[in-house]
C-alpha cells in the first residue's frame, strides 16, 4: 500500500501571503509618508467591515463687525515750563565816532505822482494826473534830507520863511514856436493883489486882442503862506476845482473823481507866486541842488511838481537883464514837459521869465515886458 505525502493547508498559505503583502504594504506606506493604520486580518470564517466616521465641515465663521474707533482723546495741555530767568542785558557799546558828513545840498521828500494823459500845450502850467495823499491842510510843506540821506519833514515854513509878494501887474511877450510855426503876436498879463489876508490872481493869454486862456486862483495868505481855495481855467469853457481845507479833498466840477489835500497844496498859478514867497523868506534854506515839492491842482488833477533851484542866472527879457533863481520843473514821462521859471531877487522873486518845453521840441517862452503897481 503506496503512502502519500501531506500538503501543506491552504490556510497556512494563505496566511503566509498576506503576511507578506501587508509587510509590502507597511514599506510602501514608510516610503510614501502615508498613514499608518492597523491592518485588519480576515479569518477565514468572518468578513471583516471597517466603518469610518467622517466629522461634517465646520460652519463658515460668523462675520466679524468691527466697533467704530473711539474719539481720540484730546491732547493733554503741554506742561508748563519754568520761566527762564531774563540774562542781564550787554552793557551798551561805546558810541563809535561820528565824522562830520559833507555838506550837500537839501533833498526833497517827494511823495510818489501818478501818471497823466498827454495833453495840448496851451501854457507854463498844463494838465497832470491826480494823486492821492494824505489828507491834511495847512501852509506849504517842504520836505528836507540832510546831506546824509536822512529826510526830516518840515510841515508848514515859519513865520519869516515865507513872505508874499505886494499886489502888481505883470506883462509878458510870449515867444517861442510850435512846430516849425514862431509865436507871433501872443501876450501875457498877470493881475496880482492881496490885502494881508486874501488873494485874487489872473493870468490871460491874449493873441492880439482876443483872450485864448485865462487861469484865476483865489484864497487866503495864513502865516505869509498861500492857501488857495478855488482855481478855474478857461479855453472853450471854465473847468473850476475847490480846494476844501475843511475836508482835506480837492473837487473838481467837471465830474473827475475827487482827490485828496495835501499839506500845503497850491495849484498851477498860485505856486509860482508860492516859490517866490519861499525865496523871499528864507533864501538861504534853498540853496542850489536843493528840491521844493508841491502838490498842484489843475482843472482836473492834483499831483505833486517837484522843483529844483539852481544857480542864480544873468536873464535878459523885453524889460531888461535880472540875476535870477532858475527853478525846473524836470519831465517825468515822455509825453512830459519841462517847466522853467526865472526868479528875480530884485523884484521880490517875481517871475521874469517861464517856459515850457515840450517833448516835440515845441516852445511856451513868456518873458517879462513890464512890471507896475496897480
Amino acid at each position: 500500500m503506496t503512502s502519500r505525502s501531506a500538503s501543506p493547508a491552504p490556510t497556512a498559505w494563505r496566511r503566509t501571503a498576506w503576511v507578506a503583502v501587508v509587510v509590502l504594504m507597511l514599506h510602501a506606506v514608510a516610503l510614501l509618508g502615508l498613514p499608518l493604520r492597523p491592518p485588519v486580518l480576515p479569518g477565514p470564517d468572518r468578513q471583516v467591515t471597517e466603518a469610518r466616521l467622517i466629522a461634517p465641515p465646520p460652519p463658515p465663521p460668523a462675520p466679524v463687525t468691527r466697533p467704530p474707533p473711539p474719539p481720540p482723546a484730546p491732547a493733554a495741555a503741554p506742561a508748563a515750563r519754568p520761566a527762564r530767568r531774563a540774562a542781564a542785558p550787554p552793557p551798551p557799546p561805546s558810541p563809535p565816532k561820528r565824522t562830520p558828513a559833507p555838506a550837500g545840498p537839501d533833498v526833497v521828500q517827494v511823495y510818489p505822482a501818478a501818471a497823466e494823459p498827454a495833453s495840448t500845450p496851451a501854457g507854463p502850467n498844463d494838465g497832470q494826473s491826480a494823486e492821492p495823499a494824505r489828507e491834511l491842510a495847512g501852509g506849504p510843506t517842504v520836505s528836507h534830507a540832510s546831506g546824509s540821506g536822512v529826510e526830516v519833514a518840515d510841515p508848514a515854513p515859519a513865520a519869516g520863511q515865507s513872505q508874499v509878494h505886494p499886489s502888481v501887474q505883470l506883462r509878458f511877450d510870449m515867444l517861442g514856436q510850435r512846430g516849425v510855426q514862431p509865436w507871433k503876436g501872443v501876450f501875457g498879463h498877470l493881475d496880482w493883489q492881496q490885502d494881508g489876508q486874501r488873494y485874487e490872481a489872473r493870468l490871460a493869454i491874449k493873441v492880439l486882442f482876443k483872450t485864448v486862456r485865462t487861469q484865476t486862483s483865489a484864497g487866503r495868505i495864513v502865516d505869509g503862506a498861500l492857501v488857495p481855495e478855488r482855481f478855474t481855467e478857461t479855453r472853450r469853457n471854465e473847468e473850476v476845482a475847490q480846494l476844501q481845507r475843511d475836508q482835506g479833498r480837492v473837487v473838481f466840477g467837471n465830474g473827475a473823481p475827487a482827490a485828496v489835500l495835501q499839506p500845503g497844496a497850491q495849484d498851477r498859478l498860485s505856486v509860482v507866486m508860492q516859490l517866490g514867497a519861499l525865496l523871499a523868506g528864507n533864501e538861504a534854506r534853498h540853496p542850489p541842488g536843493s528840491r521844493l515839492a508841491i502838490q498842484t491842482v489843475g482843472p482836473k488833477d492834483a499831483e505833486v511838481w517837484t522843483f529844483e533851484v539852481g544857480e542864480t542866472e544873468t536873464v535878459s527879457v523885453p524889460a531888461g537883464q535880472y540875476s535870477a533863481r532858475r527853478l525846473t520843473r524836470a519831465p517825468r514821462r515822455p509825453d512830459d514837459y519841462r517847466l522853467e521859471l526865472w526868479l528875480a531877487p530884485e523884484l521880490g522873486y517875481l517871475p521874469v521869465r517861464m517856459q515850457q518845453t515840450q517833448t516835440n521840441g515845441d516852445v511856451i517862452d513868456l518873458q517879462l515886458r513890464d512890471a507896475s503897481t496897480p
